[in-house]
């Protein structure tokens, strides 16, 4: 019989390349179908209802005490998202049909942060764009890459709030202000009032200049150096696009990575007194994988590591057995 790596390469290669392109070319199913779905994998994975590794854990990196299971609602998400690439690399008509669902320029998606695209597609009545969109959103929310603040955008970015809302300011726009790196001097620092209203001949007031300074500095603050970005910016909302030319491996990893979990059989090795430090658990959790390529040796490990190699020490205090000690 096939072992939980056995099955999860079914899933992998059989199961869900079965529906990508109904999940590409269609409005999202409900999150019940999802859920269900969802569970209907892992049931298949465990041979059972009883899932004897925490979800958030085994949709891990092997190094994280993970399988590299599915997470099949942030892979939609992550699917989903490979549409802003098709946007920003087609030329094709389509484009003019989006054009005319969403009332924008497409070119304006880029010049401005998240929070433009959510304004947007609250008015629009196509499903299928609205979950492309929130898609493209919940990537972004995920990442937490300091490199990328200086190309992050000023205007409605939800990192940048002023009363809790983030901004747009027309007359700093107009004076071609869309990064934050276009608010900085050689050195890093925000220009003064003075230098945005006679260089810039922006019309900004004192108060508005006040609010969006002391939102930026916040960000700023995140930033270990000041490293002039490459030019031509790449708009944080998109960098991640760029990356690779076709696929979602990128975005759905950056959806994993973002989801902190707590691997509950290192709590109990260190009641028994096993301490290691956060590499050494790391290097251990990926040894079963690197020593053998057989898949049951693999599965045995694992038990092992995870504590669910059922050993007389264990189902002692199940009460299973009477005595903890080994038979041999």
């Amino acid at each position: 019989s096939l072992t939980p790596f056995g099955r999860l390469t079914v899933i992998k290669t059989l199961l869900i390349p079965k529906i990508n392109h109904l999940i590409l070319a269609l409005p999202n199913p409900s999150e019940e179908v999802i859920k269900s779905f969802q569970n209907d994998l892992y049931n298949f994975l465990w041979k059972s209802k009883i899932h004897k590794v925490n979800k958030s854990v085994i949709i891990q990196d092997y190094c994280k005490g993970g399988i590299k299971m599915v997470d099949y609602k942030k892979f939609i998400t992550a699917l989903k998202s490979t549409w802003i690439r098709r946007i920003l690399q087609s030329n094709a008509k389509w484009k003019k049909l989006l054009e005319s669902e969403l009332k924008i320029c497409i070119d304006k998606l880029w010049i401005f942060g998240i929070d433009f695209i959510k304004n947007v597609c609250a008015k629009s009545t196509n499903n299928f764009w609205k979950d492309v969109f929130q898609s493209w959103s919940n990537v972004y929310h995920s990442r937490c890459e300091s490199s990328e603040i200086l190309s992050e955008h000023v205007w409605y970015n939800p990192k940048i709030t002023v009363g809790g809302n983030s901004v747009f300011l027309k007359s700093l726009f107009n004076s071609g202000i869309v990064f934050i790196y276009d608010l900085l001097d050689a050195n890093g620092n925000i220009y003064s009032f003075d230098y945005i209203k006679s260089v810039l001949k922006s019309k900004i007031n004192f108060v508005e200049y006040a609010g969006l300074k002391k939102a930026i500095q916040e960000r700023q603050a995140l930033l270990q150096a000041f490293i002039k970005p490459p030019l031509p910016i790449i708009p944080a909302t998109i960098a991640i696009f760029f990356k690779d030319k076709k696929g979602c491996k990128d975005m759905y990893r950056l959806l994993i990575n973002n989801n902190k979990c707590k691997i509950k059989s290192i709590s109990k090795w260190e009641e028994s007194e096993v301490q290691f430090s956060e590499l050494e658990w790391e290097n251990i959790f990926e040894l079963p994988f690197k020593i053998s390529q057989e898949s049951k040796l693999q599965w045995l490990q694992f038990r092992i590591l995870h504590r669910l190699f059922p050993c007389n020490y264990y189902l002692h205090r199940l009460k299973l057995v009477d005595s903890p000690l080994c038979v041999f």
